[in-house]
């Protein structure tokens, strides 16, 4: 019994450090990758959500979207590398005001326990949680 319980602890460690590594340091799961912070990201981006530290483009592949809305996952190399994940209603995405280079779709997120303070503030840092999507921005309409 004792070495059941061994075995259980000894498992249950593994699986925690194998959960850390998936979200911190290096991009090894396989995720899209966002393309970082554009330069005058207020050319592509509102204020409103937008900082000059908070936001980047991401690839189409980081963005599913489902008959309520857009699911989000991706990697990226902010905060030390980590994965970003969310979901974004219909009626709560944004516009972006231009693309870069082919790519459209922007993310503003962050690591703060409260949502209305990005990244920058520094809240709560912890790079074994994903951080979460705040804004969506999509394609302009045409």
């Amino acid at each position: 019994m004792k070495l059941l319980g061994a075995i259980l602890v000894i498992l249950g460690i593994v699986a925690l450090l194998y959960a850390a590594s998936a979200h911190a340091g290096d991009n090894t799961s396989g995720l899209p990758t966002g393309l970082g912070h554009p330069p005058n990201h207020l050319e592509y981006f509102d204020g409103n959500c937008c900082t000059g530290h908070d936001c980047e483009m991401v690839p189409d592949s980081a963005v599913q979207e489902t008959k309520d809305g857009w699911k989000v996952r991706y990697w990226t190399d902010k905060y030390g590398g980590m994965v970003v994940e969310g979901f974004v209603k219909r009626g709560e995405e944004r516009m972006s005001k231009k693309c870069q280079d082919g790519n459209c779709m922007g993310v503003c997120s962050y690591r703060a326990t409260d949502p209305t303070k990005c990244s920058q503030y520094g809240y709560d840092y912890d790079n074994t949680k994903p951080a979460k999507v705040r804004c969506l921005y999509l394609m302009p309409q045409a």
